[in-house]
């Protein structure tokens, strides 16, 4: 659907692959005490996809960040709202991204 997103990211986050304007991307706030959040929704049946949040510091070298974050999950019929929050406040601002994996 030409929107740069690869189609398994795009089912994933629940979107439709064929349609350039079902973009769900994950979304990143810092609140007033310096603690981010990442926020996304996903299919609450996602059977063999592995889900991890990765940080970096140049958008160069990527670690997985899962260990930083308080994660919580809600699920209200067929979606999952993923709310995963940092242990931390934030000392310096890495980016994060949510990335999508099979076995």
């Amino acid at each position: 659907d030409n929107d740069g997103l690869v189609n398994l990211l795009e089912y994933a986050l629940g979107c439709d692959p064929l349609d350039s304007n079902s973009a769900n991307l994950p979304e990143f706030n810092i609140n007033s005490d310096g603690f981010g959040m990442l926020s996304y929704t996903r299919p609450a049946e996602t059977l063999g996809l592995t889900y991890s949040i990765e940080s970096s510091v140049d958008l160069n070298t990527w670690q997985v960040a899962n260990d930083e974050f308080d994660i919580s999950i809600i699920t209200e019929g067929a979606v999952s709202s993923v709310f995963a929050q940092l242990k931390q406040p934030i000392q310096q601002m890495p980016f994060y991204r949510v990335t999508v994996s099979t076995p």
